[in-house]
């Protein structure tokens, strides 16, 4: 896990909501542009709890604890789709960091 997965914090963005459509688990982005209906994100059980855990600001690490212990998860596995479900969320926008460890300002 990187330096950076230690330390920051992030949080989901409001400009996301997640809602179970016919059995599926979506996010759905919303924004003013019509053609952002176009952009949703079907979740996993896996990525539906890191969802929900991220209503709250949450490092990498500590998610991937929660997750061990919650479902009984290989570490090495779990902090290795934690780092990639994360990266995957920031690129859509979904997430933000919200605050560094060491006290920097959140990006």
């Amino acid at each position: 896990m990187s330096a950076q997965a230690d330390s920051a914090r992030y949080q989901r963005r409001s400009q996301f909501v997640m809602r179970v459509i016919a059995g599926e688990t979506v996010l759905v982005p919303i924004r003013q542009n019509l053609s952002d209906l176009e952009s949703i994100y079907t979740l996993d059980g896996f990525g539906t709890f890191i969802w929900q855990q991220w209503a709250e600001p949450a490092t990498e690490g500590r998610l991937a604890a929660t997750i061990e212990a919650e479902f009984e998860a290989d570490p090495v596995m779990t902090r290795r789709d934690v780092e990639e479900f994360a990266r995957e969320l920031a690129a859509l926008d979904a997430i933000r960091i919200v605050l560094e460890a060491s006290g920097a300002a959140p990006r």
